[in-house]
């Protein structure tokens, strides 16, 4: 019998031994995606913070004629490559968890399509990182680039709850109920927080610069003029 001809039952084999329920390796692997995904966007200030957004000056190689950075790029190559780099193994995390759900894409169908959504957006965020870089950090790019993170962090949020049983139809976990009079608090507390972050990002963006001190602050917000106070450079 040929390779080929075996490949289906070697993958039937593996497939038999992925979990058919979720179970402790499932939960490790959702905490894993929201470790990295919160990770991602700690690294991603450091990026903004010490002014290394253009650390690696194109994309997606680090340099023209490198696909990683150089010492003569210092620590601002290293920091932005480091960043890039995280990518890699978010994918790798979103992947296995993927396959670990496999058996159970039926009958844990929300765990499954919440998983895939991880995996679909690491490369949807990979291009908009790039695009980052080829408009030289214009802060709207910069802006959604956040914006789209931090869904990422929710999503894997709920990846994380759904897999402990603590949320969702098959909860499995009973919390304390909340009081009727909270959850409107509870749900307009979560609409300004995203209000304040939306915001927040257009006040950054509106600044000097979002990650690079060279680069363009945004033309007008609102207003505003680019000879007004949050435009001014220093």
């Amino acid at each position: 019998m040929s390779t080929a001809s075996r490949l289906p039952q070697i993958a039937g084999r593996l497939i038999a031994r992925l979990p058919r329920t979720v179970d402790a390796s499932v939960r490790r692997l959702a905490v894993a995606s929201l470790v990295g995904q919160t990770l991602l966007v700690v690294t991603g200030g450091a990026v903004r913070l010490t002014a290394s957004g253009l650390g690696c000056p194109t994309w997606p190689r680090c340099t023209d004629t490198s696909l990683v950075n150089t010492p003569e790029m210092g620590i601002h190559g290293f920091i932005e490559f480091g960043n890039r780099l995280l990518t890699f193994a978010l994918a790798a995390v979103a992947l296995a968890m993927l396959v670990y759900l496999w058996n159970l894409r039926r009958e844990r169908r929300d765990l499954f399509l919440l998983a895939l959504g991880l995996l679909a957006s690491i490369p949807a965020q990979a291009v908009i990182g790039g695009i980052t870089v080829l408009t030289n950090l214009n802060p709207w790019v910069v802006g959604l680039h956040f914006l789209v993170s931090m869904a990422l962090v929710v999503i894997a949020t709920l990846l994380v709850n759904r897999a402990y049983g603590r949320t969702g139809r098959h909860a499995t976990v009973q919390l304390p109920a909340l009081p009727g009079v909270m959850r409107p608090v509870a749900a307009a507390v979560g609409l300004f927080s995203a209000l304040a972050v939306m915001l927040g990002v257009v006040v950054t963006g509106s600044g000097p610069h979002a990650g690079d001190a060279d680069a363009p602050a945004t033309a007008s917000i609102g207003t505003c003029s680019p000879t007004s106070m949050p435009f001014r450079r220093t």
